[in-house]
């Protein structure tokens, strides 16, 4: 009986994100065939407890002390592994700095697409390290992801793209869902109901779709809109300028017409009570969101960005990046369309999803991938 495999993930923080959710995914789905565990830079969390209760071990070595650094490749050697994998590009570098010239083989898994909008001085430090250190092979989230990294070093011929996959079973249309969500937030039936659901940053487009639905909100009374994510609460920053709640009194935005909230642990138990979906982003790679909604047989409409076109493969629900007056058509023919019949389109937007974004695909083509970097090198003939 062969061994099963030893593999170790590299990861900065496990709050709830795309790539957070894609790892607790894809562990759950080949738990069978290897043995994984999870290193941490940051903070315990739900996600984290959710790998947790999958039986793997999740370690935290909070990167404020200089000792959990020094402690780190001991950690992560006493797992005994077969393969480091790294997430993002901080677990990427991290990972190569201990594993990459090793006889570990090391996976980097990219989750970003570049666009316009300025990053951060640290993340383009990472860029500029991950550019220059070694790893056995790159795996890209998004044909966008691969495309943007391409004149930074970061592409190479057995570089991949393997899209996020997630349980159709799990995400699915429901009218008990919908029925339950809506009463919580006070929702008439009668009420049609616009979501954003992301982490309140300004790459995520707050702002575009506040701009653009405002006009809507305030010629269609029955429109509503929610905007759920990380920070949507406890932050009120969108840019270092702007807050969500300034731009909506700025607008003049009704507040019985707008909902916010934090998190959603599992949007499967959200998204059936959406009547739209919109994704805004001025930078995305592949958005979880459009999937999980589309698989729940929700609209999505969005801006071209990322993979996004690619996934919703109807160019007349993508709309140029930061257009506020397209994107506010967009909504506006979505939302004027009886939901019956919309219903027929949302059926063959799951059977998509179904088809090229389902888990097991996902899930297979990583064990492919893990079995292929963990073969032995073929024994050298004699001279």
């Amino acid at each position: 009986m062969s061994k099963r495999l030893n593999i170790v993930h590299i990861i900065v923080r496990l709050e709830t994100g795309g790539a957070q959710r894609s790892l607790l995914r894809l562990i759950e789905a080949t738990r069978g065939e290897f043995n994984h565990s999870v290193i941490c830079f940051g903070f315990p969390t739900s996600i984290g407890a959710a790998i947790a209760e999958l039986g793997v071990a999740v370690r935290y070595l909070d990167y404020r002390y200089p000792s959990n650094w020094l402690r780190m490749r001991g950690v992560v050697r006493a797992q005994d592994p077969d393969l480091v994998q790294g997430w993002m590009y901080y677990g990427n570098v991290v990972a190569s700095l201990l594993f990459g010239r090793d006889d570990v083989p090391c996976l980097w898994n990219i989750r970003h697409a570049l666009g316009s909008a300025p990053e951060k001085l640290s993340l383009r430090l990472a860029l500029w390290m991950g550019a220059r250190l070694s790893r056995s092979k790159v795996v890209f989230n998004s044909q966008a992801a691969r495309r943007t990294h391409e004149y930074l070093g970061y592409d190479q011929p057995e570089a991949v793209v393997i899209p996020n996959g997630i349980d159709a079973n799990h995400f699915r249309a429901s009218e008990r869902i919908r029925t339950e969500v809506r009463t919580k937030f006070g929702l008439s039936s009668p009420l049609r109901w616009i979501g954003v659901v992301a982490r309140n940053h300004s790459h995520k487009g707050i702002d575009i779709f506040l701009a653009a639905v405002a006009p809507l909100l305030a010629t269609n009374q029955s429109w509503c809109i929610v905007l759920a994510g990380p920070g949507m609460i406890a932050s009120d920053r969108i840019t270092a300028e702007s807050g969500v709640k300034k731009q909506i009194e700025e607008l003049g935005i009704a507040q019985e017409q707008i909902t916010l909230c934090d998190r959603i642990d599992d949007t499967a138990f959200f998204f059936p009570a959406l009547d739209c979906l919109v994704v805004p982003s001025r930078v995305e790679s592949f958005p979880n969101v459009a999937i999980e909604a589309m698989a729940c047989e929700v609209p999505v409409v969005g801006t071209d960005v990322g993979d996004l076109s690619v996934i919703v493969d109807d160019p007349e629900r993508i709309c140029p990046v930061a257009d506020v007056t397209a994107l506010r058509l967009l909504i506006a023919n979505i939302m004027r369309q009886p939901r019956e019949a919309l219903a027929e389109r949302a059926k063959q937007d799951r059977q998509r999803v179904q088809a090229r974004y389902h888990m097991d695909l996902c899930s297979q083509a990583y064990v492919s991938m893990y079995r292929t970097l963990t073969q032995p090198a073929p024994m050298s003939g004699p001279n």
